[in-house]
């Protein structure tokens, strides 16, 4: 029950990260759920194109199309990224997904 209220948690909070960097010049309203247990947290902002997030121990790794990983730690999101990828970020392809299975971080993207 645990991984699936964590899994969900991250749905939500990778749905608000892309939500509010799609929409950072527009203004908007709180999200609405239909479960009044259901809060939300802004936890990053200033991201450019956000596309996944993984979980690592206590802090949060973001990944963003262009290529770049970036370390949420603590409520504060790193200036500088622990690692930049060359990426092709044409169309739908760039940095695109992020896994962690408790030893190795995966890595899903299009090469240039």
């Amino acid at each position: 029950m645990k991984n699936i209220n964590l899994f969900l948690g991250a749905i939500i909070v990778m749905s608000y990260i892309l939500m509010v960097s799609s929409f950072e010049h527009k203004v908007m309203g709180d999200p609405v759920f239909k479960d009044p247990l259901w809060k939300y947290k802004i936890i990053a902002e200033g991201l450019s194109d956000p596309t996944g997030l993984v979980f690592v121990d206590s802090d949060i790794l973001i990944i963003e199309k262009e290529g770049k990983i970036l370390l949420l730690s603590d409520q504060q999101l790193d200036e500088n990224p622990i690692h930049e990828f060359d990426v092709n970020t044409k169309s739908e392809r760039g940095l695109l997904g992020i896994e962690y299975n408790g030893r190795n971080i995966f890595v899903y993207l299009t090469e240039k």
